[in-house]
């Protein structure tokens, strides 16, 4: 009997559409709003080869978020493709962008 071969696909990088700017949010019953939490949008990919973090130009963040790339591991799920906006929220409550690491050096 012949052995078999598994073979893991790793999944790309997908451009994700680009938010567009507008007075007044949509309305009816085909919308659904989330507030701006002002974290950094990233693409997180999950399949065999781990778990990646890409920027919403592709550049790739994944040793730059070692704690969220251990907690998107633990997602019960052998794959995904999840694209969104990581924010880091404070004890106080206060979310924004000056939590992350300061000694990161991020290029959008």
């Amino acid at each position: 009997m012949p052995k078999l071969h598994t073979v893991f696909l790793r999944l790309p990088f997908i451009r994700p559409l680009a938010p567009s700017a507008s007075v007044h949010p949509p309305n009816g019953n085909d919308w659904c709003h989330e507030p701006k939490w002002d974290g950094l949008r990233f693409q997180v990919i999950k399949d065999a080869a781990g778990v990646r973090f890409y920027s919403r130009h592709g550049a790739e963040y994944t040793d730059k978020l070692p704690c969220v790339r251990e907690a998107f591991a633990k997602l019960p799920t052998e794959s995904a493709v999840l694209d969104g906006e990581l924010a880091l929220i404070a004890y106080s409550g206060e979310v924004g962008r000056v939590f992350w690491s300061k000694s990161a050096t991020w290029s959008d």
